[in-house]
């Protein structure tokens, strides 16, 4: 029985997820799980990154090796972390990595511009701590926005580039696709961007949770 109800879910995460042809948080995802090559590592950020992958990959993908740090505050070091990884592992490694984790550690990108392994990192750049969103704070506009959502501003563009690094900003989920497998094809490392918008990623989560609840309930 549990077995029919993960394939009944796979099956709407995939039919919403692909619906859209503009990239989604949960579509980078569903595209990662679905396309990594064997023999590479996986390295999830905190919040929202490992909650995604968890909640919506695809379970038939490649098996691969996944590593995670909990970090003192959750989203420190993540890149060094992931740096020492892919060493560790010797195989080249994707980062899936949300934007306040990245300004947490930028100067680390320094790191991956040496790594003897390519790393592909992905930052999910929702201009803020899309994670809150999610808990009942989210209600109390007074505060929310500048002490929890805590907007920046920033894009990384100018960051990648200024530790040499392959720069991607892809909008839609087939040039993200492309994107990726050029990127885990490659022999140098990858920072690419996606950008999205926290409460239009937070209302697509709770519309597909329904769906997922109907679908069980049936």
């Amino acid at each position: 029985k549990m077995q029919a109800l993960t394939k009944k879910i796979d099956a709407v995460i995939e039919a919403e997820v692909s619906k859209s042809s503009k990239i989604t948080e949960m579509g980078v995802a569903r595209i990662i799980s679905q396309n990594i090559p064997k023999g590479h590592g996986l390295f999830l950020a905190n919040s929202m990154p490992i909650r995604d992958m968890d909640m919506y990959a695809d379970f038939q993908g490649n098996a691969v090796t996944v590593g995670a740090n909990r970090g003192a505050s959750g989203i420190d070091g993540l890149i060094a972390t992931a740096c020492g990884f892919s060493k560790g592992l010797k195989q080249p490694t994707t980062l899936v990595i949300g934007d306040m984790a990245v300004l947490h550690d930028l100067n680390s990108l320094s790191m991956i511009k040496d790594s003897k392994q390519p790393i592909t990192i992905i930052t999910i750049n929702n201009d803020g701590s899309a994670i809150f969103s999610f808990l009942p704070i989210a209600s109390f506009k007074n505060v929310f926005e500048d002490y929890f959502g805590t907007p920046h501003g920033f894009t990384f563009e100018s960051a990648a580039k200024m530790f040499g690094l392959n720069y991607y900003n892809p909008k839609t989920s087939k040039e993200f696709l492309d994107i990726y497998h050029k990127s885990v094809q490659g022999k140098q490392s990858t920072f690419i961007e996606i950008n999205t918008d926290r409460p239009h990623n937070f209302d697509l989560h709770r519309k597909l949770q329904e769906k997922i609840k109907t679908a069980i309930a049936r």
